[in-house]
């Protein structure tokens, strides 16, 4: 799996291959996922920023810490790969990890903002409830609201709590 990222023809399948290299876990890939998160411009960079998430337990787990960490909000970087990062602080997880990724909830794209409506849905933490209420409640952009009230029915069911957030929403449609 880890000569497949360097060595398949087909584009698809080396991505797959990045992506289970993270899910593996296994530290014999982080030299390769950490080549390619460093190369800008690497055509592998996004799934590798997610994939290092997963090697949360390895001895560099600072080093990948603080690169996810400037990834997910360096203005420069692309959205894609500001996305990727916020996924692989998800994986990495902890209390750190989750307050830079509320700490992105008010974001300029709502692309971001949608991505981390979307990850709030993955801990079951009162302050990811609370977070994706005030999005409900305040938000604009339909995709971000649609990606808070699925996040929210994660967490919580579909319960009268949900629907009742849900109708104090900016958007009826919800």
């Amino acid at each position: 799996l880890l000569s497949s990222v360097d060595m398949m023809e087909e584009f698809s399948l080396r991505q797959r291959a990045v992506k289970a290299l993270g899910h593996l876990g296994n530290e014999r890939a982080l030299d390769t996922l950490l080549r390619f998160v460093g190369e800008d411009g690497h055509a592998l960079q996004e799934e590798s920023a997610e994939a290092i998430g997963h090697l949360h337990d390895s001895a560099q787990k600072d080093r990948i810490f603080d690169m996810l960490k400037r990834m997910s909000t360096a203005e420069e970087l692309s959205y894609g790969l500001n996305m990727a990062a916020l996924s692989g602080l998800r994986h990495f997880g902890g209390e750190a990890a989750w307050i830079l990724i509320r700490r992105e909830a008010s974001h300029r794209s709502w692309r971001i903002r949608e991505r981390i409506a979307e990850l709030l849905g993955f801990a079951d933490h009162p302050e990811n409830h609370e977070l994706l209420i005030k999005i409900l409640k305040e938000e604009d952009d339909y995709d971000v609201l649609r990606a808070a009230a699925k996040s929210l029915r994660r967490l919580l069911g579909d319960t009268l709590e949900v629907n009742y957030v849900l109708l104090q929403s900016s958007d009826a449609d919800l």
